[in-house]
């Protein structure tokens, strides 16, 4: 991250001052002001100085978080959850998949995020495991979704593990 900013600043001309750069301590603060951040699962992948892979560095790949009180929220809504990507643009690209679903006012409740590099079958099985593990581990959860192919592929690769 600290390498993103960094390269940022220097493209853009720009000053900047990291605070805090340790995600412990990050963590510890956001739970100090009240603030449930929980990041289940971060992948990474070797960082590369031209051919030579640097062991001291790594290259972030994908990250799946939710929050706990949507979380406790969830099990008294309905049976149902949607799920759909957006793409990032500008300074980092990617794909900003998320889960929803709806309490019995019909009122909208945001359940899990995930930042991935694309609507990939691999990303969407990455974010559908997660959710099935950390949010619905209950059976009988309707999936409604805009039918992505990648998303049809890694909801039966799901059901078959």
């Amino acid at each position: 991250m600290t390498f993103a900013v960094k390269y940022y600043s220097i493209r853009r001309g720009v000053q900047y001052k990291v605070y805090e750069s340790d995600h412990i301590k990050f963590y510890c603060k956001c739970v100090k002001f009240g603030i449930d951040c929980n990041i289940v699962q971060m992948q990474t992948g070797p960082y590369y100085v031209g051919d030579v892979i640097d062991s001291g560095c790594f290259m972030f790949h994908r990250l799946f978080w939710m929050y706990p009180p949507c979380i406790e929220t969830f099990k008294y809504c309905k049976k149902l959850i949607s799920i759909d990507g957006t793409h990032l643009y500008d300074k980092y690209s990617g794909t900003l998949l998320m889960t929803i679903a709806q309490d019995g006012n019909s009122n909208i409740l945001s359940i899990a995020f995930a930042v991935v590099e694309g609507e990939t079958k691999e990303a969407w099985s990455f974010f559908l495991r997660n959710v099935c593990q950390h949010v619905t581990p209950q059976e009988d959860i309707l999936v409604i979704s805009d039918r992505y192919h990648a998303i049809k592929a890694a909801l039966e690769a799901t059901e078959s593990e």
